[in-house]
């Protein structure tokens, strides 16, 4: 016969599994390019430099930008990225004129965006380069040195790519200034030689799956002591049935409802139950306790 404490171990705290992926395309998996206003039509296919700057460009000042992408599908919309680290390495072998082994120059503070436009590296130019959100940019600082690799922090940035992954398609580096001539950030591609030093995105989050059953584990009971009837308010509305049961003070289920997709809360007939001291809980064993007194 199963004892009332049984149950109850399902109270402890919950613990999720968690995923690490660590991406970083090379070569022909790389969609990644700048784009520049002094050649607007014509894309920089297979550059092995991303770099944003304002330098001058046969006499007259010029302007380029950075664009990038991460194949984030393996994530599934409604996961939660709990930290996501992007890794940017200076290009010490540029061939880009103001380059050289000292790619980056000047106050180059910068910012990086998030791409909402679809756009492919074979085609994307200047006249037609993707639209950006300012939605939780991240700042790139000035550097502090002309060789420098940045390791930033694009947690919310991940997140709104995975929530709205039709319109995601990667990152954009755009100078803070794009007046003040010579400045500039050279990092290396994906198409650049030393593999080492293509960027790199280092995400950990927690699947669909398990923020779901957070979300139906996490509910509130009311009224508590109750009579006839209580409420069980979700978190979060459900994205998927489930089933909860109604166990009494020795374990039995005395009670089942299917509670449907897209509910905030459920309100439950227990009229018909005794006074006395239940559990209810999904179909994953975590329970609550309530109390009947008539």
């Amino acid at each position: 016969m199963k004892h009332y404490f049984l149950p109850l171990l399902f109270l402890s705290n919950i613990a999720f599994a968690q995923t690490n992926i660590v991406l970083q395309p090379h070569y022909e998996d790389g969609n990644n390019t700048y784009l520049r206003d002094f050649n607007p039509t014509s894309p920089a296919i297979g550059a092995v430099d991303l770099t944003s700057y304002v330098w001058t460009c046969d006499g007259d000042p010029c302007v380029g930008r950075a664009f990038f992408t991460f194949d984030l599908s393996s994530i599934n919309v409604g996961a939660i990225v709990e930290n996501a680290t992007l890794f940017l390495y200076a290009n010490t072998t540029t061939t880009l004129g103001f380059g050289g082994t000292e790619p980056h120059t000047g106050v180059n503070a910068s910012h990086l965006f998030r791409v909402t436009e679809d756009w492919d590296y074979h085609t994307a130019t200047w006249d037609t380069q993707p639209d950006i959100t300012f939605d939780n940019s991240v700042v790139i600082p000035t550097s502090i040195d002309p060789v420098q690799d940045y390791e930033l922090d694009v947690t919310e940035l991940v997140q709104d790519m995975v929530n709205e992954p039709a319109s995601s398609y990667g990152f954009s580096i755009q100078l803070d200034n794009e007046v003040e001539f010579y400045t500039s950030l050279i990092f290396a591609s994906s198409f650049n030689s030393n593999e080492a030093k293509h960027p790199k995105l280092d995400i950990t989050y927690t699947g669909q799956n398990e923020v779901n059953n957070y979300y139906l584990n996490s509910f509130s009971i009311s009224p508590n002591p109750a009579q006839s009837f209580i409420n069980v308010n979700f978190s979060k509305s459900t994205t998927t049935p489930v089933v909860m049961n109604v166990f009494d003070a020795i374990g039995n289920v005395v009670k089942t409802v299917n509670v449907p997709n897209n509910s905030n809360e459920i309100n439950l007939e227990i009229s018909d139950l005794a006074d006395g001291i239940y559990l209810i809980g999904n179909n994953d064993g975590y329970s609550k306790k309530f109390v009947i007194t008539k």
